[in-house]
């Protein structure tokens, strides 16, 4: 059942005991024990917590607008393989309410905080790692696959640090599918001052299988943006998550 903009919901259940389940962006779920013999009124708080909205560029809330990083610092990783990356001196990124100076760029098409990870789980939110990470196109890529068998394509994966932005971009670049072929070029921006996590998708090739979201570093809170391609993702698709703790007022629908 969904609220009204004030909150306020109401629904039928059969006579006995019942657990109610409320959960709303930007709090903490709560399970409340309800006992239906009559008409039952009650006010239930839920407390705030960090959280995320999700838009696109489909929705029109979003646009597309593709920043080339590969004139950045390049990265060559190994299939399964991390990278660490310190943003510039005094620069800290936000991200489920926690401030990091550093992140770690994966082959796998995951930017984790606090801790490497060369392995990938498709269902957000798990508590199985890896947690604390922005699943920007969460597959089993090889980015070594042009160096073992000559394929032609980059396979490179670049950060460029927007300093009139506030934006780092990491761009990852025709990386393809283990073990080659089908090659991704994608992006994640992160914008320093807002917190807010941009995705954009300029090649498209298998997305069958790929992970779009994130989760925090207990696993057990996420917003799934596309799970074995849920969201059809194409070319010329930008995601938007927005941080918040507790939901603004602008995000109820009438």
């Amino acid at each position: 059942v969904e609220t009204d903009c004030t909150g306020a919901f109401s629904l039928t259940l059969p006579a006995g005991s019942h657990e109610l389940l409320v959960e709303a962006t930007g709090y903490e779920s709560r399970r409340i024990p309800l006992a239906a013999q009559s008409a039952v009124t009650a006010t239930i708080a839920l407390t705030p917590t960090w959280d995320y909205l999700v838009a696109d560029s489909r929705s029109g809330d979003v646009v597309f607008q593709w920043i080339d990083a590969t004139g950045g610092q390049r990265y060559d990783l190994d299939d399964d393989d991390s990278q660490w990356f310190m943003l510039p001196a005094a620069k800290t990124f936000t991200f489920y309410g926690r401030d990091f100076s550093d992140l770690y760029l994966t082959s796998n098409g995951l930017l984790t905080f606090g801790e490497p990870f060369d392995r990938f789980h498709g269902v957000i939110p798990y508590e199985g790692q890896p947690n604390n990470a922005i699943y920007a196109y969460a597959e089993d890529l090889n980015p070594a696959a042009n160096r073992d068998y000559n394929t032609g394509y980059d396979n490179g994966i670049y950060t460029h640090y927007d300093a009139q932005g506030g934006r780092l971009i990491v761009q990852y670049n025709e990386v393809e599918h283990w073990s080659r072929g089908n090659p991704e070029t994608f992006e994640a921006i992160l914008h320093l001052a807002t917190g807010q996590i941009t995705l954009q998708y300029q090649q498209v090739s298998w997305p069958d299988y790929a992970t779009v979201g994130v989760e925090d570093a207990t696993g057990l809170r996420g917003i799934p943006y596309s799970y074995a391609n849920s969201a059809d993702l194409q070319a010329e698709l930008a995601v938007r998550f927005t941080p918040v703790f507790g939901q603004p007022g602008s995000t109820c629908r009438q």
